[in-house]
């Protein structure tokens, strides 16, 4: 195994991982033998085929071999990008065959029901209700505009309860808009190839487009606060004048 392998990491837990493991497969000439004839046997059973095959390669052949290992580069760490195009080397070089025999497509399936097994719990972290109420901070003239919000999941149960005045909101909002941006972004290779489910674009444009809806009302409404705030400026710069005076 490549000494920089245990000094670097790719920024990625399970991907290091199974990095270790495809460097120490390839190191030991025995087991790497053993692994490609078993790719290479169309009539090796499927209970065979699993014990001498690791998950690990079934997932490096899909991610390093793939289109989406351009977008997986951006996402790893910048000293190892080197080590994991060196990965790639591996996989192509020993293992491009490995979808070839119907065992290794066998054995994705299996781990892709597992992965869709184990997501169903994790819809119970997924806001899918918001509910929210009004509120104002402080004492007039200085009231501060909030709204006390909270998340829940699908059955209803409280995710996370807060609060945020205007400024928060504001940075929220922003900040969530530099990540979609990004996501798209980052999507796009692989929308090229046809590879997103675009089943909900249509839903996803229209919610855009009200975003951008809100945005605008949003727009025309801030001269009213910003007009106060100025004249609020205003007032004081008078009063320190006359004190002056």
């Amino acid at each position: 195994m490549p000494q920089k392998l245990d000094e670097l990491k790719t920024g990625i837990k399970d991907l290091d991982e199974d990095l270790r493991e495809l460097f120490a497969i390839c190191e030991v000439k025995k087991k790497l033998d053993a692994i490609k004839q078993a790719i290479a046997n169309k009539d090796i059973s499927s209970e065979e085929f699993s014990e001498i095959v690791p998950e690990a390669l079934i997932k490096l052949s899909l991610l390093l071999a793939g289109p989406q290992f351009g977008i997986l580069l951006e996402d790893v760490n910048e000293g190892a990008i080197d080590l994991v195009q060196e990965a790639k080397s591996l996989i192509e070089k020993h293992f491009g065959n490995l979808f070839q025999n119907e065992n290794a497509k066998s054995m994705l399936n299996k781990m892709t029901e597992r992965q869709q097994a184990g997501s169903e719990s994790l819809f119970d972290e997924v806001i899918r209700g918001v509910g929210y109420h009004f509120m104002w901070e402080h004492d007039p003239p200085e009231l501060t505009p909030a709204v006390s919000i909270v998340f829940k999941n699908r059955k209803r149960k409280i995710l996370l309860s807060t609060r945020f005045d205007w400024e928060d909101f504001s940075s929220l909002f922003k900040n969530l808009s530099e990540i979609f941006v990004e996501l798209l972004e980052k999507g796009k290779p692989l929308a090229e190839l046809g590879q997103i489910d675009l089943d909900d674009s249509q839903e996803v444009l229209k919610n855009i487009e009200e975003a951008l809806g809100n945005l605008q009302k949003i727009k025309e409404i801030m001269p009213i606060y910003k007009a106060k705030t100025e004249s609020d400026d205003n007032k004081q710069s008078v009063k320190d004048s006359s004190s002056q005076n």
